[in-house]
C-alpha cells in the first residue's frame, strides 16, 4: 500500500499483523472469484466490503495492489445517459466519477464516514473528526475537488454540529474533554435563522477552538487548532451547512 492509500484508513490503521491478515483474506476471496465466470458477484461484494472500511482506495489512483479490482467494480457499476455519457454508478466509488459536479455530496460523505446504508458498521470517528483533517495538510493526497466535496457534503449533511463530548466511546477511547462551553457552537447555529444571522459569541468561539484542537490531536494533524480555525472560516463550511439546512426544510415542506 501507498503512504496515501494507507492514510485515515479505518482497518488499515490496524496493527500491520492484522492488516496484513485482512489483505491476505480479501485477495484470496479475489483471487478464487476470478476462476469462475460464476463468481464474479462474489468479487464484487468483496471489492464492496474492501471500499466500505478503506473508502480512500476508491479514489482514482489510490487502490494500491487492489486498483484493477475497484477500477473494474467501477466499470461494472455504469449507467450511462442518452448522449453515452456516464450518468451514475455505485455510490461506494463515486469518486471515479469523470464529472463529479452533480454528485450527491451529502450521501457521498455520509458513505465516506459511516458506509452505505445496510452494509457493515465502520464508523470510526465523528462526522466532525473528517473536516480538521480535509482541511489540513495530512489531506494534500486527496485530490482537491474530492476535498472539496466531501467537506461540502459534510457541512450540508448536516449531522456534524456536536452538542456534548462525554460519550463513552469520546471520552473513553479518544480521550475528549468536555468543557462549560461545550456545545454553545450547535446552539449557535441552531438559533440562527441564516447564514446572514449566524453570529457565534465568545463561547461558542471556544468551543469550535477547542473541538477542532481535540480532533487535531485524534488523528494526528500538525497545524495548531487557531490555523485550522482559520481554514474552517474561511472554507466556507457553515455556508454550506445553511444550505443544506434549508434544502432539507424544504423537502419536509414539500411533503406536507
Amino acid at each position: 500500500m501507498t503512504e496515501a492509500t494507507a492514510a485515515e484508513a479505518k482497518w488499515l490503521l490496524l496493527p500491520d499483523d492484522r492488516r496484513e491478515r485482512v489483505t491476505r483474506v480479501l485477495r484470496a476471496r479475489i483471487s478464487d472469484s476470478k476462476q469462475d465466470a460464476d463468481l464474479a458477484k462474489v468479487e464484487r461484494e468483496t471489492v464492496a466490503y474492501l471500499l466500505a472500511y478503506a473508502p480512500q482506495l476508491a479514489m482514482p489512483g489510490n487502490g494500491g495492489e487492489f486498483e484493477e479490482e475497484i477500477q473494474e467494480y467501477f466499470e461494472s457499476t455504469l449507467q450511462f445517459g442518452p448522449d453515452g455519457k456516464p450518468s451514475s454508478c455505485a455510490e461506494d466509488v463515486a469518486f471515479r466519477m469523470p464529472d463529479l459536479s452533480a454528485l450527491r455530496w451529502p450521501t457521498v460523505a455520509c458513505n465516506y464516514v459511516q458506509g452505505e446504508l445496510m452494509g457493515p458498521s465502520v464508523r470510526t470517528y465523528e462526522p466532525f473528526d473528517f473536516v480538521p483533517w480535509l482541511l489540513s495538510d495530512a489531506s494534500d493526497w486527496v485530490e482537491q475537488r474530492i476535498r472539496d466535496g466531501l467537506l461540502r457534503g459534510l457541512a450540508e449533511w448536516g449531522v456534524w454540529p456536536w452538542i456534548e463530548l462525554d460519550t463513552p466511546m469520546l471520552t473513553q477511547e479518544f480521550g475528549f474533554v468536555s468543557h462549560s462551553f461545550t456545545g454553545d457552537y450547535e446552539v449557535a447555529l441552531r438559533r440562527a435563522g441564516s447564514v446572514a444571522t449566524f453570529e457565534p459569541g465568545r463561547d461558542a468561539l471556544r468551543d469550535l477552538d477547542d473541538r477542532i484542537a481535540q480532533s487535531a490531536r485524534l488523528v494526528g494533524l500538525t497545524e495548531s487548532s487557531v490555523d485550522l480555525v482559520t481554514r474552517f472560516t474561511q472554507s466556507g463550511f457553515v455556508e454550506h451547512y445553511f444550505v443544506g439546512r434549508e434544502k432539507r426544510s424544504s423537502r419536509r415542506g414539500a411533503k406536507n
